[in-house]
């Protein structure tokens, strides 16, 4: 289980922070208590210490990034030994936010389908990554799965409507 790194609340007259100084790098150990990163306000710098002894798995927010308050900034592997191979997700940390979005959207257990979405991909037979996500931060709404299931219909109406129509079988001629 990871445990996630959030920005503390930040006092009401405040809308945004940003990363100061990150005091660990990926890979390194952290112990409970222990400040990881300071979090600067236009009032106060906001110490942000790790709730349990682990290594910091990955950095989510790199130095000079503006958060808000409850923002993910990185992950914690809780009582795991620094040294010790752990997920790589340097490269998730490297990648732009789209690209995170494509890769939770491919991980089984992915809590960024609603539900909802889920279902509707499942009834449909489609792919996550084949749905343009329009949802905050790029997340697939079920109205982005309505657009994505007219436009398929709009391409498929042409292609139906120029096809050669059927003769009516020569009983259904007979009748008349």
């Amino acid at each position: 289980m990871t445990i996630e790194i959030l920005v503390p609340d930040l006092p009401e007259s405040v809308a945004d922070a940003t990363v100061a100084t990150w005091h660990k790098k990926p890979g390194e150990a952290v112990a409970r208590d222990e400040v990881i990163v300071d979090i600067e306000t236009d009032k106060v710098v906001l110490e942000v210490p790790a709730p349990e002894a682990g290594v910091l798995e990955a950095i989510i927010e790199e130095e000079g990034a503006t958060v808000l308050s409850k923002q993910l900034l990185a992950k914690i592997k809780p009582g795991a030994v620094a040294g010790e191979p752990t997920k790589d997700t340097t490269e998730d940390t490297e990648a732009s936010p789209d690209k995170r979005h494509k890769a939770a959207l491919t991980e089984e257990n992915n809590d960024a389908l609603s539900p909802a979405v889920r279902r509707l991909l499942a009834e449909h037979n489609l792919q996550p990554v084949d749905v343009k996500g329009t949802g905050v931060g790029g997340r697939i709404t079920r109205e982005d799965i309505d657009a994505h299931l007219a436009a398929a219909k709009a391409k498929a109406a042409p292609a139906a409507a120029s096809a050669p129509a059927v003769e009516a079988p020569a009983a259904a001629r007979s009748q008349k």
